[in-house]
């Protein structure tokens, strides 16, 4: 009778913690973020009609173990640190449930009830994510049922239960928010000294005013898109709105689109900069934004439709819906793309309604195509010729006269009533040409004079706006002294260069590209031009050109009219130009020496960052764009040949090492195919540039990059290759490229395709053998290596053996003759060689040939530490493990510890490049400490280790989470042997949670990892008495290894016998004796053949699986089967 009552007061204590803890106001972002997507969740499955019951049921089980959560937070054994992660991934698994739950219920009712029947499995899905994160709390055993939640939260001062947690986890200012990882378009906000004049515009802007404030949270986001002819004063409006809306706390963010500035001409930046401005709305919505990153480092350069996802869309919930959320976008048709478009036609309605876009554009057919006829877009156009608009006019004809009085000091009464009415008429409603005018008469002599002729013009009224413009730039570019050859010149120059320029350029770095052809200083060309561009009054600003339309008249409208042709510029043509400059700029300027590079040929040790200032800003242009600029030119003239010749040839390599310092690696492959193109008869430059030379040079860029940025190490490689491909197949340096290639794809997880290179590699060599043995044999011997390390990593032992030896006995008589150039090959062979002797059992072999190996580099690294201290602390590393394998625990420990001083010294000075080596030496000595049972000692390296990883992680996931991951799985072992169970419990739980992910990726790669963490778990659960959990994890492994063992049986079989034998413990603890035998029974038939293959190797956990089964054969009456199984057990021992 007392049941429901007491479940009830459980339910209604829950959740009275869960609405406190979500209105708290000082709480740790992700546990607030987790109360309020339980509560969501709550809510939300109260309004299923089918399978209502066990949806409910779900509910209250996720209302309650997040209340025993806040409940035992306080009480947790575990770092800081570590429990906000846990946090973090709670809150994760609770977003992936709310949006399931969304999707189900978004659906159609007659869906719902097609569907309805698969409900059960999806919540046992749901349930399975869910407790996934709430077992890394290890709370498991605490939530049962909804009478303990109430025995727990009886009588608990909830509020002082919230201060135990907030000092628990410490103050929220402490929680790190880093958005700086996400571009930011500088540049792209609002201007206030570009919004409307006061009191043009009022009815446009007030019914956009009305548009905003009647935002509806309840319904979907809505656009407001304003048209109109360029001109009009679109982008006028765009930058009032967003002033009204900064002055009212509604602003969001805004981005002014620009054709001219890079960063702001496309949508890479478009979200990324949106999401930092929204960070900005509220603490709690800048901790998801960088919680967001956190989880997804590669989401700050991904594509635009990700980063709306992650960053905008995902975080809809944390947005403030009590008033409207406004973004400016201005200019759309200077930035778009498709995938933006689809953005803003498919993915905008599923914001929340408080969500209000102005969206500015001219009448761009795509866009057109897109936003028109879309439910939530409502469209507004300027009509130039409708009589508010020719109100507001006269409006700015009166203030812009008004400044060009105060500057020409000509009185308040100027020009009279005449003449700005006739301006007025002459304007047509068009803003820009008003502005144009006015800017022009600031810089004429006689402004009366020059503005009468203006007005006077007899051309008709009603005209395009385009042609309107035009005829206003062609009136300013008369003015000109056209007459003059050296302005002539310099227009074509200079402007030409601003129209083709890929980003803008300053006064001063045009002068500086064009210092050896123009005569006159930038400043006096372009000053009768300068009511045309703006940014020439500082010559360190960038010159940008007023309006879009004024590069349309030069680059496209010019070369059609008589009259206008001598202002024609042609963009390729002077596109071509500036590849010659750009390549004058490189060929003069880049000097040896220069900061931060001759790394490539070993004058710097290290690749490092180029300050701020070091390189001007021509060069850096030229850097960046020559490449862009070369590959626009049709017909290349001879001396931009000859220029792009001295460059191949001569300063390659050092623009690669200041692309690469400064910002990021760039093929050359473009340049390559461009010069197959234009010069298909040049065979000596397309030779000579991209020769051998070149190719070994990739070589070197990849090796340097391989050390934190593996993803651009694979571009070098691969485009080392493929110009080795091109000049030859049969060439030995192919070979070594192809085996640097396999390298890199296995550092990034693509180990078939690895293998395949390596094969590759050693079949080239061997064909090259034939014809010369003496010098082609050393690469055969590398190939081999890299092969066997290739077939080793894919579990195919033997062959790698086969392999490695092999790469040995090519070794031994080319070291024999010349020990300085192959005595460190040899011994990286031989450390190899260890290493695979001792994966099928042969391991006094394996010390023999370490030993060798470290003998080998201690000699080289006396005479030559900066070289091979790296490669005798490895091989310590490998000796301490053949040792350890042989039962010399402290001669392993003793090589261990000598190791990790030398990774630490090495790391000292050189930290990005050794700090991974020194985290991996410091797992083996943990592994090495437990042996002695120093668990504490293990225990502290191993925390070390842990801690390296995750701030290498941090900045590289993909290169770092699986060590990370491994560290975790020796970090939870070393706790359980302390018999920190629980601890350990939620460090495997962390493990496996990140090597789902790589499996879910690359599951050939990383589903053994993933099964042997499961073997562990399910190992400490059942130590834990957690016998049910236990059976799913080692059922679950089990599968693994049989799927894996498909392809690699005789790697996997070892490991397939460990997971049945502890498939079976987990079944005979349940009682589930006949699955128990059945599973021994296997487990010992696959050990029976691997004894008989490799007795030292195999005979002990054979015993221990007969012994095993002998026990539990005794206890079920079988005595004398025992026996016999007992006897031979012994016979092995």
């Amino acid at each position: 009778m007392r049941v429901k009552p007491i479940l009830r007061e459980g339910g209604e204590a829950a959740l009275a913690l869960l609405r406190l803890t979500y209105a708290a106001a000082d709480v740790f972002p992700p546990l607030k973020s987790a109360a309020g997507g339980a509560l969501h969740i709550v809510d939300m499955v109260t309004k299923f009609n089918s399978n209502k019951q066990d949806w409910v049921k779900f509910g209250h089980h996720v209302q309650d173990s997040l209340a025993c959560v806040i409940r035992y937070i306080p009480d947790i054994d575990e770092p800081r640190d570590d429990l906000k992660r846990n946090l973090n991934n709670l809150q994760l698994a609770l977003d992936q449930i709310l949006n399931e739950i969304k999707v189900l219920q978004g659906r159609s009712l007659a869906k719902r009830v097609l569907f309805f029947a698969k409900d059960p499995e999806r919540i046992v899905d749901m349930r399975k994510v869910f407790d996934d994160a709430i077992g890394l709390f290890n709370l498991g055993s605490m939530i049962t049922t909804s009478l303990d939640v109430a025995k727990i939260l009886k009588g608990m001062d909830m509020e002082q239960q919230l201060k135990s947690v907030t000092n628990k986890l410490g103050d929220r200012i402490a929680y790190r928010i880093d958005l700086t990882a996400l571009p930011y378009a500088e540049g792209a906000s609002w201007n206030p000294s570009r919004g409307c004049l006061n009191p043009t515009r009022r009815a446009l802007l007030d019914d956009i005013w009305h548009w905003i404030n009647t935002a509806d949270a309840t319904k979907t986001a809505e656009i407001l898109w304003l048209t109109s002819v360029a001109g009009a004063g679109k982008s006028a409006v765009a930058h009032t709105v967003a002033k009204h809306c900064y002055d009212h706390g509604l602003l969001a963010s805004s981005f002014f689109f620009d054709r001219e500035t890079a960063g702001r001409n496309g949508p890479q930046k478009l979200f990324s900069t949106i999401a930092r401005d929204l960070a900005n709305l509220s603490v709690e919505l800048g901790e998801q934004v960088s919680l967001a990153i956190e989880r997804d480092q590669s989401i700050t350069t991904a594509a635009p439709s990700r980063q709306f996802k992650k960053l905008i869309l995902d975080l809809s919930r944390w947005y403030p819906t009590r008033r409207p959320v406004v973004i400016v976008i201005d200019a759309l048709d200077e930035g778009y793309d498709i995938d933006l478009l689809q953005i803003l036609q498919y993915e905008v309605p599923k914001l929340p309604g408080c969500f209000r876009i102005f969206i500015t554009s001219r009448t761009d057919k795509a866009i057109v195509v897109s936003l028109s006829k879309q439910a939530h877009v409502q469209s507004r156009v300027i009509d130039i010729h409708e009589q508010t608009n020719l109100e507001d006019i006269a409006v700015y004809v009166e203030y812009k006269l008004g400044e060009v009085a105060k500057w020409g000091e000509m009185g308040n009464d100027w020009p009279g009533e005449s003449l700005s009415n006739s301006l007025t008429t002459r304007a047509e409603g068009l803003f820009i040409w008003v502005a144009t005018v006015c800017d022009y008469l600031c810089h004429v002599i006689d402004p009366t004079e020059q503005l009468a002729s203006l007005v006077s013009n007899h051309s008709p009224t009603g005209r395009p706006a385009e042609a309107k413009m035009d005829e206003l730039y062609l009136t300013i570019l008369k003015t000109c002294n056209w007459d003059d050859e050296a302005f002539v010149k310099g227009y074509h120059m200079l402007v030409g260069a601003i129209m083709a320029a890929k980003t803008p350029l300053s006064a001063s770095a045009l002068q500086s590209l064009h210092h050896a052809s123009l005569f006159l200083p930038v400043s006096k060309v372009l000053r009768s031009l300068s009511p045309l561009f703006a940014g020439l009054m500082d010559h360190t600003q960038p010159v940008r050109i007023l309006h879009l339309s004024f590069r349309e008249f030069l680059t496209v409208r010019a070369q059609t009219s008589p009259d206008c042709e001598k202002f024609y510029l042609d963009e390729v043509e002077h596109s071509q130009r500036l590849a010659f400059l750009c390549l004058v700029v490189l060929n003069q300027d880049l000097k040896p020496g220069m900061s931060r590079t001759g790394y490539i040929d070993g004058a710097v040790s290290e690749l490092r960052e180029i300050p701020v200032g070091h390189i001007s800003e021509e060069l850096w242009y030229a850097c960046q764009f020559w490449i862009d600029h070369i590959i626009s030119v049709e017909t290349p003239v001879m001396d931009l040949i000859d220029m792009l010749r001295n460059f191949l040839t001569t300063q390659v390599v050092l623009w690669m090492e200041i692309m690469t310092s400064k910002g990021r690696f760039r093929k050359l492959l473009e340049v390559r195919k461009w010069l197959q193109r234009t010069l298909p008869r040049d065979h000596d430059l397309i030779n000579t540039a991209f020769s051998q030379d070149i190719a070994r040079n990739f070589d070197d860029f990849c090796i340097f990059l391989s050390f934190g940025r593996r993803d651009e190490a694979l571009m070098a490689i691969e485009e080392a290759v493929e110009l080795r491909r091109c000049h030859t197949t049969s060439n030995p340096d192919l070979a070594i490229s192809l085996n640097h290639l396999a390298s890199r794809l296995t550092d990034l997880g693509r180990r078939e395709e690895a293998l395949h290179t390596a094969e590759e590699a050693v079949k080239l060599c061997r064909q090259l053998v034939a014809d010369d043995p003496t010098t082609v044999n050393p690469s055969l011997a590398s190939s081999l290596s890299n092969l066997a390390n290739c077939l080793s990593r894919l579990g195919f032992r033997q062959q790698a053996l086969r392999a490695i030896q092999e790469a040995v006995e090519v070794y031994r008589p080319f070291a024999a003759d010349n020990s300085t150039l192959y005595n460190g090959d040899l011994a990286f062979s031989l450390n190899h060689l260890a290493k695979c002797l001792s994966l099928v059992g042969s391991r006094e072999d394996a010390l023999r040939a370490v030993d060798e190996a470290v003998i080998i580099y201690r000699s080289l690294a006396t005479d030559r530490p900066r070289v091979f201290k790296p490669n005798l602390a490895y091989s310590l590393g490998n000796l301490a493990k053949c040792l350890s394998h042989l039962g010399r625990q402290q001669e392993a420990l003793e090589a261990e510890k000598e190791a990790v001083e030398m990774y630490r010294s090495l790391a000292a000075d050189h930290p990005a490049k050794f700090n991974p080596n020194l985290a991996y030496s410091l797992n083996n000595l943990a592994k090495d400490l437990t042996h002695f049972g120093l668990q504490d000692n293990a225990l502290k390296a191993v925390k070390e280790a842990v801690d390296m990883y995750r701030r290498l992680a941090d900045n590289h996931p993909t290169t770092f989470n699986p060590n990370l991951a491994y560290s975790l799985n020796n970090l939870a072992k070393c706790l359980s042997h302390l018999g920190r169970k629980e601890d350990a419990l939620r460090r495997l739980h962390e493990a496996i949670k990140i090597r789902r992910r790589l499996a879910g990726d690359h599951s050939a790669t990383f589903n053994r990892d993933l099964a042997i963490s499961l073997n562990n778990l399910a190992e400490l659960l059942s130590d834990l008495g957690s016998h049910g959990e236990a059976l799913e994890a080692a059922q679950e492994a089990v599968q693994l290894w049989r799927q894996l063992a498909v392809d690699h049986a005789a790697a996997t079989n070892p490991d397939l016998s460990l997971s049945l034998n502890n498939l079976s413990n987990c079944f005979f603890s349940l009682g589930r004796q006949d699955d128990a035998l059945h599973c021994m029974e296997e487990a010992i038939e696959l050990r029976q053949q691997l004894a008989a293959q490799h007795p030292v190797r195999f005979n002990s956990d054979l015993a221990v699986s007969l012994r095993t089964f002998a026990r539990w054969m005794s206890d079920l009456g079988h005595l004398e089967k025992a026996r016999q199984i007992t006897r031979e057990a012994a016979k092995l021992m």
